[in-house]
């Protein structure tokens, strides 16, 4: 079983490998409890990279407000859609994308809120609102090991998303793995995901990861 050559750098082909075995876990698992609503690997001009959608459910301290904003909103600007206010129920999502870095050989995780109630503030504050767990809030906002969250292009669509900077990302990587560097692409994936995608949300449920070791020794 192959192991990631340069860790904890990485290739192109070691995370589309591990990607791939995420991708077939999860529609192999069928398992809607998981949070996750879709796991793709996408392609755009040669560079894969992989899509993880994941349900969000809206903060409970504004969960009246958003009721609420969303009547005001009617009212002002589309009387008629009160007569169906079905139609307008949508439940927030986050897609995040997972990008290597070719400046730092890293995985980089992108995402961008749909469908998600927007207050009159920074957009920042509505991803501390969603994304970010309470507990890692101070982490983020020193920039901590992690690196922090900043707005910018999409490196492969263009449009405008939240990432965590990938700065400290190799350092973490080599202190989180001990003295076991000889890691599967796969494993290498999970090692990564463990360490900056709690603080985005982004975690893999137990239900996969158990699925995924079985999905390796089967491979």
């Amino acid at each position: 079983m192959s192991t990631v050559a340069d860790f904890p750098l990485a290739s192109n082909d070691e995370l589309d490998l591990a990607f791939n075995h995420l991708q077939e876990a999860f529609y192999r698992l069928q398992d809607v409890s998981t949070g996750w609503t879709a796991v793709e690997v996408k392609s755009h001009l040669g560079q894969r990279y992989l899509r993880v959608s994941r349900q969000l459910v809206a903060p409970d301290s504004i969960a009246d407000q958003e009721d609420n904003s969303v009547v005001h909103e009617f009212e002002e600007d589309d009387p008629e859609a009160l007569q169906n206010p079905v139609a307008t129920s949508r439940v927030p999502r986050v897609d995040y994308d997972v990008i290597l870095s070719p400046i730092y050989r890293v995985p980089v995780v992108y995402f961008r809120l749909r469908d998600a109630t927007v207050r009159n503030e920074n957009p920042i504050d509505t991803v501390f609102r969603y994304i970010v767990p309470h507990d890692h809030h101070h982490e983020v906002k020193v920039v901590g090991i992690v690196g922090g969250i900043t707005m910018t292009d999409h490196p492969i669509e263009g449009t405008p998303a939240f990432f965590v900077h990938p700065c400290n990302t190799a350092e973490a990587l080599h202190h989180a793995a001990e003295q076991t560097t000889a890691l599967t692409p796969l494993q290498y994936l999970q090692l990564w995901m463990g360490i900056v995608g709690p603080v985005v949300g982004l975690y893999i449920p137990t239900v996969l990861a158990l699925k995924l070791e079985g999905l390796e020794q089967d491979s």
